[in-house]
């Protein structure tokens, strides 16, 4: 069970900010493990219905029009702690283009989110090898000509 307040993000959501909505913040999350996949109840994972995918439902919230829209709905005791409830902001009102058109308009985006999301993963996987090898590094443990050998061997 999910313990905090935590909510579950599907594999095809997409992430919007509820806070300081004049902050763009839209993400494509990337859950390697669908049972460990939550996000704070800050985010409003948004799935896409029928006729409609991921890459559109993202690109339409990272738009000018739409993010001017949730900021103008936010509300708050201060400007640093403005949100959109989840109500307004799913009632915003959008031009959408026909079917045909969102179809065609995934298929040229989707592999520019699929990059994305696979150069994250492929910084994060050197992130980790850069935190294990430095401190053996630095201690002398290990020497560059074993890092080079080592580092061929996971690229």
């Amino acid at each position: 069970s999910i313990k905090s307040n935590k909510l579950r993000v599907p594999k095809e959501a997409v992430l919007v900010s509820k806070l300081n909505p004049r902050i763009p913040r839209v993400w494509l999350p990337d859950p390697q493990n669908a049972e460990r996949a939550v996000c704070s109840t800050e985010f409003l994972p948004l799935v896409a219905r029928a006729g409609f995918d991921r890459p559109f439902v993202f690109e339409l919230f990272n738009s000018d029009s739409m993010r001017s829209s949730v900021a103008g709905r936010a509300s708050g005791t201060t400007g640093s702690h403005q949100r959109v409830r989840p109500a307004d902001l799913l009632s915003i009102p959008a031009l959408l283009p026909a079917p045909a058109d969102v179809e065609e308009f995934s298929r040229a985006v989707a592999p520019v989110h699929q990059r994305a999301l696979f150069n994250r993963r492929q910084a994060s996987s050197l992130a980790d090898l850069r935190d294990e090898l430095l401190p053996k590094l630095l201690s002398g443990d290990l020497r560059v000509r074993d890092v080079e050998d080592t580092i061929h061997q996971v690229l």
